[in-house]
């Protein structure tokens, strides 16, 4: 099984995230760099892996909802795709 950890603490800015996990998940050419794309790549995923999501809980202003949208994002797509396994470290 392959392991992934990603480590979106120190990224801002949704472009900057979205090319993040595309590099670091190998997401496909045409990933649209939002976060149903990011479902859809997630859900697809056909192989068993494990993603270790290493985020702040404590964060500021506009930078907070991006996050837990996306560990949202995550958490759904694990729910729906039986080939992922999702691990959220929260750090303050």
């Amino acid at each position: 099984m392959r392991e992934v950890v990603l480590d979106i603490r120190p990224l801002s800015g949704k472009r900057v995230i979205h090319q993040y996990l595309k590099d670091q998940l190998a997401l496909s050419l045409y990933y649209g760099a939002n976060l149903d794309a990011l479902y859809d790549e997630l859900t697809s995923l056909s192989k068993p892996i494990t993603i270790i999501l290493q985020y702040s809980i404590s964060l500021n202003g506009a930078q907070k909802p991006n996050y837990s949208e996306l560990v949202r994002v995550f958490a759904d797509a694990a729910r729906d795709n039986d080939f992922l396994s999702v691990r959220f470290v929260g750090y303050l």
